[in-house]
């Protein structure tokens, strides 16, 4: 009977062991499921952000051409502007005034009429037929 007990006792031990094993083993089966499916969720949430950062990139080049061809409207913008006040400074220099020279689709030509510039010079640099030239010259030349 001496000999009966210990071979029981280790036969529970064993199951107990095999038990636990079985358990652990179960725990461990449901956990790698769990970290599978996590990270199959992960993966798409770092996709998403990925699409995300590439959709944002591609706005900020948009955002950086249109800024560019601002920047190239304000830069003929300031030109016109600065063409126009050189042109309303002469204006003021001749005794033109201001409202005349803006509404007047000759007044670059007549400043170079009464500057002194003969009807050839009016034909090859306004393009202007010899006629208008002339006429030009006539009503707005100095008088000698």
């Amino acid at each position: 009977m001496i000999n009966l007990i210990p071979i029981d006792i280790l036969m529970i031990v064993m199951a107990v062991f095999v038990a636990a094993n079985t358990i652990a083993l179960i725990v461990l089966v449901r956990s790698h499921l769990k970290l599978k499916f996590n990270y199959q969720v992960l993966t798409e949430f770092m996709q998403n952000h990925n699409n995300d950062i590439t959709e944002l990139y591609t706005f900020a080049q948009s955002v950086d051409d249109y800024k560019n061809v601002t920047d190239q409207q304000m830069n003929r913008l300031y030109k016109k502007i600065t063409e126009a006040k050189s042109i309303s400074n002469v204006n003021n220099q001749v005794n033109i005034p201001l409202n005349e020279s803006s509404n007047h689709p000759y007044n670059l030509v007549i400043q170079q009429v009464r500057s002194g510039a003969s009807v050839n010079d009016l034909m090859q640099n306004s393009g202007l037929s010899q006629d208008e030239a002339a006429l030009l010259v006539r009503l707005h030349g100095t008088k000698k």
